[in-house]
């Protein structure tokens, strides 16, 4: 038994660590949409002119947001 918590206990360091990485570049990534979906609304609608990139950075960042955040939402029990 002793051997498996030797085994384990760098493990759980190394989880800890990546599931902290995770959140911050998850939090980063909804930052980076809710900035991306203004730019879209005040392009479209104050100078009427829609930008075409604002629509995909929002996706890409919403499914890095998802991808990155689920590992802390099933340790927290939100599944």
């Amino acid at each position: 038994m002793g051997i498996l918590r030797a085994l384990l206990t760098p493990l759980s360091f190394l989880n800890m660590h990546l599931l902290r990485v995770g959140r911050g570049i998850g939090v980063v990534a909804v930052g980076l949409m809710v900035v991306a979906i203004l730019i879209q609304v005040v392009f479209r609608y104050v100078f009427n002119n829609a930008l075409p990139w604002p629509d995909e950075a929002a996706r890409f960042c919403m499914l890095w947001m998802a991808g990155l955040m689920a590992p802390t939402a099933f340790r927290r029990g939100g599944f």
